[in-house]
């Protein structure tokens, strides 16, 4: 059973919340499992049988919370504190001397969804998006300004969902119930570990200090439970694997191949395994289906369509396994600063200058890892350093949107509004983990139990944001000081290795398998009907063969999740 809440927060000087149809009590009958229920003045609260509830001074946590709890018995506990001092996956309402809601706090880069809907005199705050709907007491309607931003913006979450009248509270902000209406602010953000005050310069410290934080967020995460770890024999999985090996839960594996040679890395996650003890089974993923709706409904579009065959192989062997949670390296090239371009060198050039050898060294090691020359390296770094591209822009694309629909300014996130006085690397970084945050949430595997993402972890990311960009690249590797960190814990074959397991041929035989299916799902769609499509340009693209390096291809993904998503609430068109 995963995790789950349902708050019912009475607001305006109510006394209590009148029980009714819409009551907490009535909203989570239909959910699996005998939810739990705490009262409070002015407050009801459910959970799910395996989500953690508790009361430690005047705060109340819903959800995994870890580090110094003490700091909890503080009456005039501030969010700013509790985020200086824990990390987990978290929901904390802190009260008031007369026994009412002060604040509430989502944990920075928790897992745990926290989302909002207001409504005369109450406010609703949950995990699970069709209950909050159905608190509002009305049809669900789409936010169809939502769906432009979302096909425009791609891999980018802010605090708008899909749906009118809910939004999510992002990881890091808390809201003040001391005004009103309730207002959000940032407790935590990138900012604030980007500072050359905070700057782990050296880099056999900051492998240390990253190997720390990994193992300190793998131990907690699993706890003594029983584990699934999603392991494909990469970087990023190995040392999840490698972390839990001293961890006291019972870790199993498992490693996924579509039957495509770019998809197998079984000798390399078998390798992984044996080498941390772990049993590891081998599963062979059909071909998702494309055409349907999505298998559960989510404030946005959520798992990718074209991984569902592999969520629903996952969730087999997590029932099976009866696992407390699935394990998942995501999100490591991100944290792990992979470089895409000439940033590190710029951050390098920045602060040294062009004349020093550091600057030189970095150049280097990015030419190496890209098998580029130095000069083009030098001339793109010259390029950042100078403020030649747009900084803290998000990418817009006009994707398969119609011509008479206008291109919709960025939506706020207030991450955005620090990376412009970054350096052009450490940019690159927070954006990196910031798309990584979007591809988090909507897996329906979620109904068997939560997955844990250890490298998105508070502790893991706040390490890797005081790493220079340039130190990631040392000798050019790519993710160089996670390397390190783990040189003496992983196999040679796992540390040296350069290659990366890939889906394109497994996604463009996919569409090509179902285009004829997809032409009808696209062109007479809930898309379509609204008049947000180039039906012209859609069916070109089905109807050519799909190719591996054209971006008409991969852009017809998102558009599929989209509908999908549609469909999932509003049925057929």
């Amino acid at each position: 059973m995963t995790e789950g809440y349902l708050v019912a927060c009475a607001l305006d000087g109510q006394p209590h919340v009148r029980p009714d149809s819409r009551s907490a009590g009535n909203l989570v009958h239909r959910l699996p499992g005998p939810w739990r229920a705490r009262k409070f003045e002015g407050l009801t609260i459910h959970v799910s049988p395996s989500t953690e509830l508790r009361q430690i001074g005047r705060t109340i946590i819903i959800g995994q919370i870890f580090g110094d709890l003490a700091v909890l018995q503080r009456a005039d506990l501030h969010p700013d504190l509790l985020v200086a001092h824990c990390w987990g996956n978290y929901l904390a309402l802190h009260m008031s001397g007369s026994g009412r809601p002060a604040w509430l706090l989502r944990a920075p880069l928790g897992h745990l969804p926290v989302y909002t809907a207001a409504v005369p005199g109450r406010l609703w705050i949950s995990s699970h998006v069709p209950e909050l709907a159905a608190a509002r007491a009305r049809r669900p309607q789409i936010e169809w300004s939502f769906v432009a931003n979302h096909l425009t913006f791609l891999h980018l979450k802010t605090a708008q969902t899909g749906l009118v009248g809910i939004e999510e509270l992002l990881g890091g902000q808390w809201l003040d119930f001391a005004v009103k209406p309730a207002r959000r602010t940032m407790a935590w953000s990138p900012g604030m570990f980007v500072r050359t005050d905070t700057e782990i310069a050296d880099f056999a410290d900051a492998s240390r200090g990253l190997a720390g934080s990994i193992d300190e967020a793998v131990r907690c995460l699993a706890g003594d439970g029983r584990v699934l770890l999603e392991l494909s024999g990469g970087l990023d999985s190995s040392i999840i694997a490698a972390a839990l090996a001293r961890c006291e839960a019972q870790a199993q594996a498992v490693s996924l191949s579509t039957g495509s040679a770019e998809s197998d890395e079984r000798v390399y996650a078998q390798v992984a395994a044996d080498s941390a003890l772990i049993a590891l089974t081998l599963r062979e993923v059909g071909i998702s289906n494309l055409v349907g709706p999505a298998r559960s409904r989510e404030a946005r579009p959520g798992l990718p369509v074209i991984l569902g065959a592999a969520d629903a192989v996952l969730a087999q062997e997590g029932k099976a396994q009866a696992i407390t949670a699935f394990f998942s390296g995501a999100g490591g090239d991100c944290v792990f600063a992979t470089p895409n371009a000439a940033g590190a060198a710029a951050d390098a050039a920045i602060r040294s200058g062009w004349a020093a050898r550091s600057t030189w060294r970095t150049i280097e090691a990015i030419a190496r890892y890209h098998n580029a020359s130095v000069w083009s390296v030098a001339g793109r770094a010259w390029q950042l350093a100078r403020g030649a591209s747009d900084p803290g822009s998000w990418p817009r694309t006009r994707g398969y949107l119609a011509d008479t629909v206008p291109l919709p300014d960025a939506p706020l996130h207030p991450w955005l509004a620090e990376t412009s006085s970054m350096l052009p690397g450490k940019r690159d970084h927070v954006h990196a983990i910031l798309a990584s945050l979007a591809h988090v949430d909507g897996y329906p595997r979620h109904a068997i139990a939560p997955t844990r993402f250890p490298l998105l972890s508070q502790p893991v990311v706040e390490t890797a944001l005081r790493i220079p960009s340039w130190l990631w690249v040392e000798g050019g590797q790519d993710r160089a000081v996670a390397r390190a960190a783990f040189a003496n814990r992983l196999p040679d074959l796992i540390r040296d290795r350069r290659s990366k397991g890939a889906l394109d041929g497994y996604a463009l035989a996919a569409i090509e398998q179902q285009a004829e299916a997809l032409m009808s799902v696209l062109l007479d769609g809930h898309l379509a009907r609204q008049g947000l499509l180039d039906l012209a340009r859609v069916k070109s693209a089905l109807r050519e063969r799909a190719r591996r390096a054209d971006p008409r291809t991969h852009l017809l993904l998102p558009l599929i999740d989209t509908e999908s998503w549609l469909r999932a609430w509003l049925g057929e068109p």
